[in-house]
């Protein structure tokens, strides 16, 4: 007899259906709502038994359930908790296992009573879901409501820390750890450290939807922040919110979430804590029990389900941890081709002013984007209004202005005309009395000597200058122009008077006296 037991007067009913009315047992189990194959057994023992609708009628509940149970065949019942179990192992179907069990058991149920069979026992031991968790595919991440309370070793002040809980979808075994805020890169690193708890990364990561994390809930295709969606990639996983108040999408993160406020984070309630870590001591060992635990329904436990399903079926972890990576997806350079990140100005090619672009941020690192191609790199600065500029991304005559005023660059050139020059240079720029663009504009100016006179006389005058002393472009152009580089070289710091000795306007020493 089928193995779905229904109430005796349905019994009855399908029985006065068939026998009475003539109705065919396809048309009684549509108008019943009872399996195809629960009304068929029953139809086929009562003829076999030759039980007549008169006799029916008359017959007890109990003479009726003994006559259409007595002398039947007792087919061989599957492990309903082996199949619960094989069925989170990724590929394995229901069909699969009935094909299984039908070459173990010949003279064994049929398909559809197979499946009938299985829901029936799925929810009377309810742990029945329309769709089995694949070993190795999901982990469900959530935060706890409740939170815990710690003070800040250095400042003393008082916090609260979020609690972060992970779930694998096949075996349950859960991960907890607290956090200073729900913040995106709070969030990505307790994403990281559940991967690496579990020693493997799943197929998808199914989180709530975390504000910070998810950009635009969707029923079908959610909107995922970009820094988390680089997280992704670096570790091949999928991210898939679950849907807005759809609670099922996520129930083992709700569960997991509730035996974390139950056997965590209430028993550590009246605990003071002295900064996360020490709240992190407390939980790992309350952790390990937990999923150490004997399962009340089924056999083994997390932890051990973990090893024999989840484990295996986990993607290795990346060679490198991940490095938390901010993204800036909104961003439209300004008319000084520059674009402002975290406060400070960074440089951006001069053809790229008023390009919408996209930036990514590390903690040492400064990439911009136009149209998926990297346009600048830059050396992160946490100056807040400060400014980096590289010369190529400016317009060229903005260049040559800048380079006016570029030490290193104006010491080049004078290297190229010569080592006097070089010193004089040299020189200028180490004077403290003159403000450092004025400076420049002196080496700048002599530089620029060298055009109208040549190098050679450049480079002798400024040999001149570095013996009488001179320190202005003025001196030096003047002394070009007078020919002063063709005079008898000065000997010994001293200048040769060419003034005539004796001169009605001369007066000698002796005039003092």
């Amino acid at each position: 007899m089928s193995n779905i037991r229904i109430p005796m007067q349905n019994v009855r009913d399908i029985l006065r259906m068939h026998f009475v009315d003539q109705r065919k047992i396809r048309n009684i189990a549509g108008m019943t709502g009872i399996p195809y194959s629960t009304v068929y057994d029953n139809i086929t023992i009562a003829k076999a038994k030759g039980l007549t609708w008169p006799q029916i009628e008359t017959m007890r509940d109990e003479a009726l359930e003994l006559a259409l149970s007595a002398n039947t065949t007792q087919r061989p019942m599957p492990d309903w908790a082996y199949i619960e179990k094989e069925l989170k192992r990724a590929g394995v179907t229901l069909q699969l296992l009935w094909q299984e069990y039908k070459q173990a058991h010949p003279d064994g149920y049929q398909y559809s009573r197979f499946c009938e069979m299985y829901e029936v026992w799925s929810r009377k031991n309810n742990i029945y879901t329309p769709m089995p968790h694949k070993a190795g595919e999901e982990l469900f991440i959530d935060y706890s409501g409740d939170k815990i309370p710690y003070i800040c070793p250095q400042t003393g002040q008082c916090f609260k820390a979020e609690i972060f809980v992970a779930v694998l979808g096949a075996s349950d075994r859960l991960y907890v750890e607290a956090s200073t805020s729900q913040q995106l890169p709070c969030w990505i690193e307790s994403n990281a450290n559940a991967f690496e708890f579990n020693e493997g990364v799943t197929e998808m990561v199914v989180p709530d939807n975390l504000r910070s994390a998810i950009t635009t809930p969707d029923r079908y295709e959610a909107s995922v922040n970009r820094s988390y969606q680089d997280f992704g990639k670096h570790y091949n996983t999928f991210i898939v919110p679950a849907r807005s108040r759809k609670p099922k999408d996520k129930s083992k993160a709700e569960l997991g979430v509730q035996l974390a406020q139950r056997e965590i984070i209430a028993p550590l309630r009246n605990h003071t804590f002295f900064g996360l870590q020490a709240i992190n001591e407390a939980i790992r060992p309350r952790l390990v029990q937990i999923n150490n635990r004997p399962f009340q329904k089924r056999s083994g436990s997390r932890e051990s389900c973990y090893i024999e399903i989840d484990k295996p079926m986990l993607k290795p972890l990346p060679a490198t941890r991940y490095s938390y990576r901010e993204w800036f997806v909104k961003l439209i350079a300004g008319q000084d081709h520059h674009v402002i990140i975290h406060g400070h100005n960074y440089s951006v090619p001069f053809k790229c002013a008023r390009a919408d672009l996209e930036a990514v941020v590390d903690i040492n690192i400064v990439e911009i984007f136009h149209k998926g191609q990297v346009i600048a790199r830059h050396c992160r600065s946490f100056v807040k209004g400060g400014r980096t500029t590289i010369r190529e991304h400016m317009p060229p005559k903005y260049q040559h202005y800048f380079d006016s005023y570029d030490h290193e660059k104006l010491l080049i050139k004078a290297k190229n005309i010569g080592p006097y020059t070089t010193k004089w240079t040299e020189i200028i720029f180490n004077l403290k009395r003159r403000p450092p663009k004025v400076l420049c504009h002196t080496v700048l100016g002599a530089l620029t000597l060298s055009k109208e006179f040549g190098n050679d006389r450049l480079e002798a005058i400024c040999e001149r200058a570095l013996i009488l002393n001179i320190h202005s472009y003025k001196a030096l152009r003047s002394m070009l122009v007078n020919d002063a580089d063709r005079l008898p070289f000065p000997v010994h710091g001293t200048v040769e008077s060419h003034l005539p000795q004796c001169h009605a306007n001369v007066r000698g020493a002796e005039h003092f006296a």
